[in-house]
């Protein structure tokens, strides 16, 4: 970006923070879980009920690169955007040897990838009903 006369700050991700108890429910324990719902119930409304929570409201990182954005002209946004691709574009093939057009293109070419990946799981799912003499319900 700077290469193009734009001015970018790198940000990468924090690293999460597991909140107390998460890694237990995901691992399936059952107080865990039964805590966790006793408190939050089915979790749908808790963001609304507990706003100062982190546990259902984490942290959000904010892009450092938003106050420059929101002072660009039209113009100058569109340019910026169009080298904010590219240099994506770039990153992910020197990275990952794969080459992309945007970041939407590589969202839907990963998400195409796990589809894929997955229906190996959905097929063996079938034949076993197939076998057991079951329908799969749409």
């Amino acid at each position: 970006m700077k290469e193009r006369g734009l001015d970018y700050v790198a940000s990468p991700e924090p690293r999460y923070t597991w909140q107390p108890g998460e890694k237990e429910r995901l691992a399936g324990d059952v107080e865990a879980l039964r805590a966790y719902r006793a408190k939050y119930g089915f979790g749908v409304w808790s963001p609304n009920v507990y706003p100062k929570d982190e546990a259902v409201n984490p942290a959000r990182h904010d892009n450092p690169n938003n106050k420059t954005l929101m002072l660009l002209s039209a113009g100058e946004l569109k340019k910026w955007r169009a080298a904010d691709e590219s240099c994506f574009s770039q990153a992910v093939k020197q990275v990952l040897g794969k080459t992309v057009t945007s970041q939407d293109d590589y969202h839907d070419r990963l998400e195409a990838a796990v589809r894929k990946s997955l229906s190996v799981l959905d097929g063996q799912g079938q034949r076993r009903r197939a076998q057991a003499g079951t329908r799969s319900t749409p």
